[in-house]
């Protein structure tokens, strides 16, 4: 081989290295992207899951506040009935 194919060879795998450095960076640079969007999508999904837990746990407390708040009419009305019927033995009326 001769100096000028040598050089030649040397020429072309100094390009090739430098394009594969080129090519490390961009996918580096990528993949960096892509991690940062997937990163940014699973906080999204964090947070509506967690919107969603609460309006869950807030459906629930309601449903239970709607039962005690039932339960405690029920006990108001046999009390007025109650009260009711002592009024009426009071008085007289049947």
């Amino acid at each position: 081989m001769s100096d000028d194919q040598i050089a030649a060879v040397l020429a072309a795998l100094e390009r090739l290295e430098q394009g594969q450095a080129s090519l490390r960076a961009d996918l580096s640079e990528r993949l960096d992207r892509q991690q940062d969007a997937l990163t940014a999508i699973r906080d999204d999904i964090a947070v509506t899951m967690n919107s969603a837990n609460r309006a869950i746990e807030v459906n629930d407390h309601t449903r239970e506040e709607v039962r005690l708040q039932t339960e405690a009419i029920k006990l108001m009305q046999r009390q007025i009935q109650r009260l009711q019927t002592e009024m009426r033995e009071l008085r007289g009326t049947p």
